[in-house]
């Protein structure tokens, strides 16, 4: 199961809230201090900055993996149509 955590915790970061008064209104501004995103994090989700760090990190990690397994594939394909070309 996927760990939602890691995106909605870390997305606080850049945090910008559209006000709801219609749909051309300009986003309201509000800006967190790091202390303050971490201590919405352990009272909404119950997590610590080291918790908050080692989900960061295993965050990344998909990414990289993702990429690399995205990077493969773009080359097999790559090579079968210039295989086709030959």
């Amino acid at each position: 199961m996927k760990n939602l955590y890691s995106d909605r915790v870390l997305s606080f970061l850049s945090v910008s809230r559209a006000t709801k008064l219609d749909a051309l209104t300009l986003p309201e501004e509000k800006r967190y201090s790091l202390a303050q995103l971490i201590d919405f994090a352990e009272r909404k989700f119950g997590k610590c900055l080291e918790d908050l760090l080692d989900i960061n990190e295993r965050s990344w990690k998909r990414r990289e993996l993702w990429q690399e397994q995205h990077q493969r594939q773009e080359e097999n394909v790559e090579d079968a149509v210039c295989s086709m070309h030959e």
